[in-house]
């Protein structure tokens, strides 16, 4: 459980994958940001307007970011990331197998680049699930 102060943030999170859930359901998701919390990759970004700002708050977004900035190096996602990130959560919940395809494909624009830190977050999270899950795919 993640808490700062007496705010459970997990919870929140939470709250905002169980509406956007709900958006879904209804066919009224609106942006990318509400797509990948159906998964729970959750987009925190002080420069969006939309998003779980909408739910929280820009104050309590800001008390979230001064509790995480000294711990983590913040990571600017490119549209280009988000729609990667999309398409990794689309697959992995059809076939959580079929991701492999898609990692090889990344390995191999990787070495053409640089690191890919968004590559290597889906890997371990593969790896991972394949070995500590139930689930009938994996």
């Amino acid at each position: 459980m993640w808490t700062i102060g007496t705010i459970d943030v997990s919870n929140l999170l939470l709250e905002y994958h169980n509406l956007s859930v709900k958006k879904a359901s209804e066919k009224k998701i609106k942006n990318a940001v509400e797509i990948l919390s159906l998964n729970c990759i959750f987009l925190l970004d002080k420069n969006l307007s939309i998003g779980i700002l909408e739910m929280i708050g820009s104050e309590l977004l800001k008390v979230i970011f001064e509790n995480i900035r000294p711990k983590y190096i913040p990571y600017h996602l490119s549209d280009k990331d988000v729609i990667r990130c999309h398409k990794i959560a689309k697959i992995a919940n059809k076939n959580f197998q079929g991701c492999k395809l898609l990692f090889r494909k990344w390995q191999k624009e990787a070495q053409e680049y640089n690191d890919d830190l968004i590559l290597e977050v889906f890997e371990s999270i593969f790896r991972y699930f394949q070995y500590d899950t139930n689930r009938a795919d994996s």
